[in-house]
């Protein structure tokens, strides 16, 4: 017998194991990702465990495509929530001072539907926030400088999808950063203030948390809403830092309507 051929038979095997299929999926199973360096037949065929490099964090590809999902069935019921948030205050028959198309349009979907259905004079929506970002400064304040948070689909990578959802391709400049062109943005106010004419003595409000907003309605003719303190996913200049507080809903909100007449 050839002394050699045992060798030769154990390189060969090794070389097969090497090339194979599953010994590549495995490979690439385990290796971390930039989510922007994925194709989409990648983001759409690799497995659930292939792990991604999102925000500054490591996750999952199946962990994304599951907050892609949980976000379309978001987007699909925010004119119920608006209606039934208007219902909660017994207002659904009665005339009331709404926001102006203008005041919505440059936000996402959700919070476009959601403050339409309801009517409201004044009006927040704001996402559970896993993959919130906004401008931040140190301690828990918010910083409103830009006066927005924004929700990121990495998943959602053609412009005029993401247009229908409210939501432009690539963050604003002021994110600068190597992930900043890649994903649809959906941007979400964190305050909103109207001047107008009324003679409604009160208004109704309606929030999810006090801890997380403060409304004032002023009878002269002023409404003010704002987002205080939630516990987000926060970009800082100089980093990333994440929180994983375990969200109690899907959503918070608060609306101010004040009566037509």
């Amino acid at each position: 017998m050839n002394p050699t051929r045992p060798i030769r038979m154990v390189i060969a095997f090794l070389s097969v194991l090497l090339i194979s299929p599953i010994a590549t999926s495995a490979v690439s199973a385990e290796t971390v990702r930039a989510v922007e360096s994925l194709s989409n037949v990648e983001l759409k065929q690799l497995p659930p465990s292939t792990k991604i490099q999102f925000l500054g964090k490591t996750t999952t590809l199946g962990a994304l495509r599951k907050a892609h999902a949980a976000r379309q069935v978001r987007f699909a019921r925010a004119s119920a929530l608006g209606v039934s948030a208007r219902r909660i205050l017994k207002t659904r028959n009665t005339s009331t001072i709404a926001m102006p198309a203008s005041a919505l349009a440059p936000y996402a979907k959700d919070y476009q539907d959601f403050c339409s259905a309801s009517k409201a004079t004044a009006c927040l929506y704001i996402p559970d926030g896993r993959h919130m970002i906004t401008l931040k400064t140190t301690g828990d304040t918010i910083s409103t400088s830009h006066n927005m948070a924004f929700d990121v689909d990495p998943l959602i990578t053609d412009k005029s999808v993401c247009a229908s959802q409210g939501g432009k391709l690539g963050a604003p400049s002021f994110f600068r950063n190597p992930w900043r062109d890649h994903g649809c943005y959906y941007a979400y106010p964190l305050s909103y203030s109207r001047n107008f004419i009324t003679n409604a003595p009160s208004a109704k409000i309606k929030m999810t948390d006090s801890l997380y907003f403060s409304a004032r309605y002023d009878p002269h003719g002023a409404v003010k809403v704002t987002l205080k303190n939630v516990p987000w996913v926060i970009y800082r200049p100089w980093g990333l830092s994440f929180s994983d507080f375990p969200y109690p809903v899907a959503y918070y909100y608060c609306i101010i309507l004040v009566p037509a007449k």
